[in-house]
């Protein structure tokens, strides 16, 4: 017998047997030795998490006016009609990538993954008819374009805060591979080793841990990357001592454009928030400006931009809900 450490708890997931051909029932034995509890789908607690996820905004904008069709599972003696989250977020990331491509959205690519055919059809529908109206009395039409405001500002937002870990990741092992290479005056190549290494073991540890979010490990992934093929550019080997000065002169070069690039990022950013504001102040009543107000608010890149950036957002003009 296993004892379980003090301040641990066994947690065990799973499906319905209507929902789940090879599960399993526990005996009444061990029912009575845990405590069972209902998960139900809740569409604005998965909301929540979609825009961390940055799904797409066409189908947050339909679930707001279909919420009925969030989690939908039909089961009769012939055939499975079902529609979940996951579901959602897999069409999510294949709109984008046809989007980015220009390829048409069908009837038979959401059918792929809404394997519903009437909600399949429906979505079809909506979706062409947002992208392509221009009726900006229908409250669908509008709907749609609040959800679009939002989903501009996050990936805005989202790019910024990249080019920021990207540029402080780059900054900080360029300044800690210059005072090795002072101090040794040895190989440049081999002093950049040492540092990328030492990101590197910091990367394994993080993805062991989820220390560290999505965004910040690829920056700092490209960060290492990026100075790695610099210090393989300019590298002289073992033989050939270059002095310090002479050296940082040539790599820093490399380097001009990091910073600047994220401050124009970070400005553009600001940009498309302001325009956001302003589209939202012009062309919205006052119904759909309450709910631009709680999807920035409830955003989680929205939320935390002006934790890091120079600027709040409340002086870019959002206005997030009291």
């Amino acid at each position: 017998n296993y004892k379980v450490p003090d301040g641990w708890v066994i947690v065990v997931a799973g499906n319905p047997k209507e929902y789940n051909s090879s599960v399993r029932e526990f005996d009444i034995a061990t029912l009575d030795r845990m405590k069972r509890m209902e998960v139900e789908p809740d569409f604005e607690v998965w909301l929540e998490y979609a825009w961390k996820a940055r799904v797409n905004s066409t189908i947050l904008s339909y679930l707001h006016s279909h919420k009925e069709n969030f989690f939908k599972i039909t089961i009769t003696d012939n055939e499975k009609h079902f529609v979940t989250a996951r579901a959602w977020e897999d069409l999510s990331d294949m709109l984008k990538a046809y989007e980015r491509l220009g390829y048409a959205i069908t009837i038979d690519l959401v059918s792929e993954y809404v394997q519903d055919d009437e909600i399949a059809k429906e979505f079809v529908e909506y979706y062409h008819m947002v992208k392509n109206s221009t009726d900006m009395d229908s409250e669908l039409v509008m709907k749609a374009r609040v959800f679009d405001k939002v989903y501009g500002v996050a990936e805005a937002i989202y790019n910024c805060e990249y080019e920021r870990y990207f540029a402080k990741n780059v900054l900080n092992m360029t300044n800690d591979i210059f005072e090795i290479y002072r101090r040794n005056m040895t190989d440049f190549r081999y002093d950049t080793y040492s540092v990328a290494e030492t990101k590197r073991q910091k990367i394994t540890v993080h993805e062991e841990t989820n220390f560290l979010s999505e965004i910040e490990m690829s920056a700092m992934k490209n960060a290492i990357k990026f100075v790695d093929d610099i210090a393989v550019k300019h590298a002289r080997g073992m033989d050939e001592v270059f002095y310090a000065e002479e050296m940082q002169e040539a790599v820093s070069k490399e380097f001009e454009d990091v910073l600047p690039r994220y401050e124009r990022v970070l400005l553009d950013t600001r940009v498309v928030i302001r325009e956001a504001w302003d589209f939202a102040k012009r062309c919205l009543n006052e119904e759909n400006m309450e709910l631009f107000k709680k999807e920035m608010a409830s955003n989680y890149h929205v939320r935390n931009f002006g934790s890091w950036a120079d600027e709040p957002l409340m002086d870019c003009g959002i206005v997030i809900c009291e």
